[in-house]
């Protein structure tokens, strides 16, 4: 199983600094906050991963190194972007429309009904003021930085 999640996070890893690449390409804005939600969900899923690992009985050094092979994914993903921007100018909507279509996969699939599963009034207060916060930080990050 470890081999398995490495390999998928260091894919997951390199389609993210294609994304973020393209997405500084097209404007500075668009780049940050295309960055600023690739944290947002990357930073949990590789506490995640890195329980997972423990979990199975890797070392903790073992852990860090994976994850940080895995990480270096988006670099040389960023950097392979970066040189061959000319020839992905063609296909850059379509990288775009896929990675706004994966977040709203995200939302959709997983957090959303996770919403239907607490029941405690203060928990979902909490998660409802969350859910507006980030749409207004992604709106005021536009508007501040256009």
């Amino acid at each position: 199983i470890i081999p398995m999640v490495w390999m998928g996070d260091t894919l997951h890893n390199f389609v993210d600094g294609i994304v973020i690449t393209a997405s500084f390409l097209i404007s500075i804005p668009l780049g940050i906050t295309t960055s600023i939600a690739v944290a947002a969900h990357e930073i949990p899923q590789e506490f995640a991963d890195f329980s997972l690992y423990l979990s199975k009985g890797v070392e903790k050094r073992k852990v860090l190194l994976l994850n940080i092979l895995s990480s270096l994914a988006t670099t040389v993903a960023a950097i392979f972007t970066f040189i061959f921007r000319e020839s992905l100018d063609t296909i850059q909507p379509q990288l775009l429309a896929f990675t706004a279509g994966m977040f709203m996969y995200i939302a959709c699939s997983d957090l959303i009904p996770e919403l239907h599963h607490e029941y405690k009034k203060s928990f979902v207060w909490l998660q409802t003021v969350s859910f507006f916060f980030g749409l207004f930080l992604t709106a005021g990050l536009r508007m501040l930085l256009e």
